[in-house]
């Protein structure tokens, strides 16, 4: 049995009542996937600086690879969820969320924000918690 991926097409009205039940239930089954291993199939993600290009990049001036600024993830649709992080002590504490449905350059630019997480830490780096806002 193969699994069953997030289909963005379905249901539709087309469909019978029973056909729509299951390709909702299929869709929320492979969310519910999506949410517990923090990425969806057939999105790629690329950790890079602030630059102002299409994909990011590292440049030794602006990011260091073990502290990246940006994890950008797109489809081949050209869809992207931005995740801009601040760091501190070595510890993300800030992390901006970000939607484009076309890979704009500019960072944020024109992207429609999701929301944001500050994550606190103690003495020993071990998180103490995350609020969302």
């Amino acid at each position: 049995m193969a699994y069953d991926f997030f289909t963005i097409s379905t249901p539709v009205a087309s469909q019978t009542r029973q056909e729509t039940v299951d390709s909702t239930r299929l869709n929320l089954m492979a969310l519910r996937d999506a949410v517990v291993i923090g990425i969806v199939p057939g999105w790629s993600m690329v950790p890079g600086d602030s630059s102002d290009t299409a994909t990011p990049t590292y440049t030794a001036t602006t990011a260091d690879p073990a502290a990246p600024q940006i994890l950008k993830y797109t489809t081949a649709a050209n869809e992207e969820l931005l995740i801009w992080l601040t760091w501190s002590s070595g510890n993300v504490t800030v992390a901006k969320f970000y939607y484009s449905p076309d890979n704009i350059t500019g960072y944020p630019g024109n992207r429609l924000s999701i929301g944001q997480e500050a994550i606190s830490y103690d003495g020993s780096s071990n998180v103490t918690g995350i609020v969302w806002t």
